[in-house]
This record gives structure tokens, sequence and C-alpha cells, in this order.
């Protein structure tokens, strides 16, 4: 025996989706700085790590101690640079967000 499935239709109209508001305007100010503190530290780290890493290696080849500079200096440094320059930027857009 087979059943016919029907889909009834509501009724009552939906409320209209609220598109004018942005997602980030919902999160708390720590939420942007943390995020834009990460976001650009692991962007400069990654790129401080290439260029100490492959730097090296192309301008000066006979070096084999050259790749550890990108491990060791340049890639934690642009990872601290990265952090403390995006919370610089995370707290000037919360503030003109305000």
């Amino acid at each position: 025996m087979r059943r016919r499935i029907t889909i009834e239709t509501m009724d009552e109209p939906q409320p209209p989706l609220d598109y004018a508001a942005p997602a980030r305007d919902k999160l708390s100010p720590a939420v942007v700085v943390l995020i834009w503190s990460a976001a650009s530290a692991m962007g400069l780290g990654a790129f401080g790590f290439v260029v100490g890493f492959a730097g090296p290696i192309i301008f000066i080849p006979d070096s084999n101690q050259g790749p550890l500079l990108g491990f060791f200096v340049t890639g934690p440094l642009g990872f601290l640079v990265g952090g403390i320059g995006g919370c610089i930027i995370g707290l000037i857009k919360v503030a003109r967000s305000r």
C-alpha cells in the first residue's frame, strides 16, 4: 500500500531575514581584537618564515645553516610583530565602531 505524502504550507507569513546587520557587528570587542591579532600573527609569521628560510637558500646557497634563520629569527619575529600589530589594528577597529 502506497501512501501519498503532501507538504502543507504555513498560513502565517515568515518574518523577513535581517540581512542589514553583518555578523561582525554581533561579535564582542574582545573577539574582534583576538581575530585580528591571531590572523595577522599567523600571516606575518608565515611570511617571515618563508623569507628567512628561502632567502638564504637563494642568495647564499653554500651556507648549510641559512634556513635556520627562518626557524629561529624571522618566523618568530614576524609572529610577534604580527600579533602586536593585529592587536593595535583590532583595537582601532573596535574604537571606530563605537
